[in-house]
């Protein structure tokens, strides 16, 4: 049995990919650790997995002017020393990391202390948290083969991570819980853990253009229900068991273009609309995203002021959708955990 540290978060699409490593892991029967960042959702989030978790100082580093940017880089130096704390007390035989900035420091201490470091990448061009782990990392696994990166680690194609319940999803039950017809298309409009506020809005805003002829499921984002919704549209906070079922349900996705989120679209074989967040609030990795998948034939790719009319192009076309949903079909690499977990394996002192 070999034990092994994993390390990601700041949004669930760092942390979701790595549970599905560490459920790999867990039923060949090895052990599984976690360290992250203080946030108390994100601990919960990972203990109700049944694993252990150890939580560190972290440090963002902003694309725009901030004050607290200035304080970043104390707080990365004290969630190394705390890392490395742990790791020897934890003993691991490798480290696996998700990216984000939370795992800057423990995959860092790890490469201190000797422990193999294993990375993966899941967006088409590699983020700041990964470039820096790479320098020190042992093996760098990209989720996508256009994805480039100049290190001196040994570089492997294995596709996306993808939890393995996602298509065990009850979708008749879930439409039988919100009162929607077996008959009655649905539209799934996800704005990832934290919400995306403007495409909620603009999706309640343009809802009477597709209320009429299907219903609409939107996740908000914790903390950000609307007072009102127009008739048609059912609002949630989040999903969390009840996730695979929502998507079981769903006729069209509407989505942003984290590589997460269009790596799991992809496996349940669903049509979507893909709204990338721009330059303005990332570093342009979810617009590359949706390029590949608008090229590969498995999503739309809208912005704003076309997404309601691209969601009902879809919605009113059963051809259409049928193409998108084959299309996802050839380009989904299912096995994407499997193999990342191989390679941990492979590495483990």
């Amino acid at each position: 049995m070999k034990t092994v540290a994993i390390t990601g978060g700041g949004t669930l699409g760092h942390i979701v990919p790595a549970l599905a490593v560490a459920a790999v892991l867990q039923k060949q029967g090895h052990k599984v650790f976690w360290i992250g960042s203080k946030k108390a959702d994100e601990r919960a989030f990972v203990e109700a997995r049944g694993i252990e978790f150890f939580s560190i100082s972290t440090g963002k580093f902003r694309r725009y002017f901030s004050i607290r940017n200035l304080a970043t880089p104390f707080a990365v130096l004290a969630g190394y020393f705390q890392a490395r704390g742990i790791l020897r007390r934890m003993r691991p035989d490798a480290l696996f990391s998700k990216g984000g900035f939370v795992s800057v420091p423990p995959a860092l201490a790890a490469a201190g202390l000797g422990i193999p470091v294993v990375t993966h990448e899941s967006d088409a061009s590699c983020g700041l948290a990964t470039r820096i782990i790479a320098r020190r990392a042992d093996v760098v696994c990209l989720g996508q083969e256009q994805a480039r990166i100049k290190t001196g680690a040994r570089v492997v194609f294995t596709g996306n991570p993808i939890r393995a319940d996602l298509n065990e999803g009850d979708g008749e039950s879930f439409r039988r819980k919100l009162g929607i017809g077996a008959d009655m298309p649905v539209v799934l409009v996800l704005g990832g853990s934290q919400g995306a506020r403007r495409l909620s809005d603009t999706v309640v805003q343009g809802a009477s253009q597709l209320t009429g002829r299907c219903r609409i499921v939107l996740q908000t984002g914790k903390g950000k229900l609307y007072d009102t919704v127009p008739e048609g549209v059912i609002q949630f906070e989040s999903f969390d068991a009840d996730y695979a079922d929502a998507l079981a349900a769903a006729d069209v996705v509407v989505s942003r273009a984290g590589a997460g989120a269009v790596a799991e679209l992809q496996a349940a074989g669903k049509p979507a609309v893909l709204v990338p967040l721009g330059t303005d609030a990332s570093r342009g990795d979810q617009i590359r995203n949706a390029e590949l998948a608008g090229q590969r034939g498995t999503a739309v790719v809208a912005g704003y002021d076309d997404v309601i009319e691209k969601t009902a192009a879809l919605v009113y076309n059963d051809v259409l959708r049928k193409k998108f949903s084959d299309s996802c079909a050839r380009a989904c690499i299912k096995d994407g955990a499997q193999a990342i977990a191989e390679v941990v394996l492979e590495v483990c002192k």
